[in-house]
């Protein structure tokens, strides 16, 4: 059998076995586990794979019962098989996102969605920014820079643009993917499914060192780990004067207010700290907590925008550029608090999967999506309707 065609193989039998160990609710005994992989590794150095899959094959091999400690290496000594095969078939998929619209954080949800659904496929993911129309592309100085790389890794390093269009296999993905981290309640209330992106985006989407080093920084300044913190994440401008279709409700200030302190009180908060881009928002908040309020950002909007917001930052590299270093920082800082407060949005979803110690509380508004069961479209709809 030719090398392509065993690492095919390899790569298609440990997932299977890896689905195997995740789903199932019969199992087969030890031993016969201990001769499939066997088999496993047996293909695996005859690929002339890392040798960095021996700490996994050994701890695994020193379990001598079948437990959920057993299960737990299987599934590593899996992970590590197929992520080492993936890479020595060298297959590629280009993920990119065509619409001018969605800002950061919207791009950090489909672009995990798709690095999962490259690396089920066995594709090796590299995002790309700088061949799609989208807000970023006035950073990709006429096609000289992938923007993506200017605020994350490419999920495996030393692969990128240049490795995929050179691979004699390569395929694309475009858009948004039907598997993904999203704002509806039944994710975020759900532990296990946020652990899953948690944990993918730890993993395939780490900051880059520019903006790791500003986030440390920026960090630096404030009380995290020292005092406790309430995170609050606040929008507005665009989003609640173009109420855009389908999108969540956000809160009014007065109200996240209200709902921040009884969360200051009850949980024993120090601080207060805030992220939004509305600075109408930042005003009220400043009014209402004074020196308990914590801010990080300085760049801030009118409330009355009327206009998206992408639009106004494309119209300048520079502000955009620096707007989402800030902004990704903010979505940081709000993954350190003690607590977390937020409308649905994705920065709120980014937040949370950020968050690598469970939040002691957090709570999401729900009212329902803009011009489908928020108050205006609930009053239309009684008034031509009869019941």
């Amino acid at each position: 059998m030719k090398q392509l065609e065993l690492a095919d193989s390899l790569l298609k039998t440990a997932k299977e076995l890896k689905i195997h160990f995740a789903t199932a609710t019969a199992f087969m005994q030890l031993k016969e586990y201990e001769q499939i992989f066997g088999q496993l590794y047996q293909i695996y150095f005859s690929l002339e794979l890392p040798d960095t899959i021996l700490p996994y094959k050994n701890a695994l091999s020193e379990i001598r019962e079948f437990t959920n400690e057993y299960k737990k290496a299987a599934l590593q000594v899996l992970n590590h098989i197929i992520t080492e095969t993936i890479l020595y078939r060298g297959q590629y998929c280009i993920i990119r996102r065509t619409d001018p619209v969605p800002g950061l954080a919207s791009h950090i949800m489909t672009n995990l969605g798709q690095i999962v659904a490259a690396l089920n496929e066995g594709y090796i993911p590299v995002i790309d920014m700088q061949f799609a129309e989208n807000m970023f592309t006035p950073l990709s100085s006429g096609g000289s820079v992938n923007a993506w790389e200017l605020f994350f890794k490419q999920p495996f390093e030393g692969h990128n643009l240049v490795s995929a269009t050179s691979a004699q296999i390569c395929t694309l993905k475009d858009g948004i993917p039907n598997f993904m981290p999203y704002y509806n309640m039944e994710q975020l209330t759900n532990p296990s499914y946020m652990q899953l992106w948690k944990d993918a985006i730890k993993k395939y989407m780490p900051f880059s060192d520019t903006l790791a080093e500003e986030i440390k920084n920026v960090e630096q300044k404030f009380p995290f780990g020292k005092k406790r913190i309430l995170g609050v994440l606040c929008r507005g401008t665009d989003y609640t004067s173009l109420r855009p279709r389908n999108h969540p409700v956000q809160p009014a200030a007065e109200a996240m207010i209200a709902k921040a302190k009884k969360i200051m009180e009850e949980y024993k908060c120090d601080y207060c700290y805030l992220a939004t881009e509305d600075e109408s928002i930042l005003s009220a908040f400043r009014d209402a907590f004074g020196e308990q309020l914590l801010v990080s950002q300085e760049m801030y909007f009118h409330k009355e925008q009327n206009i998206a917001l992408s639009k106004i930052l494309t119209e300048e590299p520079t502000q955009l550029y620096e707007k989402n270093v800030e902004y990704l920082t903010s979505l940081y800082l709000l993954s350190r608090c003690n607590c977390f407060l937020a409308g649905r949005t994705g920065g709120a979803v980014v937040a949370a999967i950020l968050n690598e110690n469970p939040y002691e509380y957090a709570y999401f508004w729900n009212e329902g999506k803009y011009g489908i069961d928020d108050v205006t479209a609930l009053q239309n709809l009684t008034i031509a309707s009869v019941f």
